[in-house]
């Protein structure tokens, strides 16, 4: 069964644009300080999941980062344990795997359990480059 853990209230941020919740995030190179983008790819260092809808850009949004155990929809089945990052250009959650070498590959977290396609389960966010030239 799913759950959630929240250490602390998440960060405060701007929405870059309109964004649903639970929608994958990483900083906006921006004049806008703290502001957020939604990540359409894994080959993009993820800092976290929105907790809300973002109606337009300059909303508030809060954004949970790492370290908080969320409770995320799954694009396909997958385990206990898996790294999980963008799994579609929707910005769909599913299991991730490192690249071919010289490939950018990011997770945003592991799962803490296992779900099958469209079903709930619980991410542990601790984003993570998994393969490419590793800093």
């Amino acid at each position: 069964m799913a759950f959630e853990l929240h250490r602390d209230p998440g960060l405060s941020c701007i929405a870059a644009s309109a964004m649903a919740a639970q929608t994958v995030v990483t900083w906006d190179v921006a004049d806008v300080q703290a502001q957020v983008l939604a990540v359409a790819t894994v080959n993009v260092e993820p800092i976290g999941l929105t907790r809300s809808v973002a109606s337009s850009a300059g909303d508030a949004v809060t954004v949970y980062d790492d370290d908080h155990i969320v409770k995320a929809v799954a694009a396909a089945s997958l385990g206990a344990g898996a790294d999980i990052g963008v799994a579609s250009t929707n910005g769909a959650l599913g299991a991730v795997t490192a690249g071919a070498s010289g490939v950018v590959k990011w997770r945003l977290g592991k799962s803490v359990t296992a779900a099958a396609a469209g079903e709930t389960f619980s991410l542990s966010i601790k984003p993570r480059q998994l393969s490419g030239l590793l800093p």
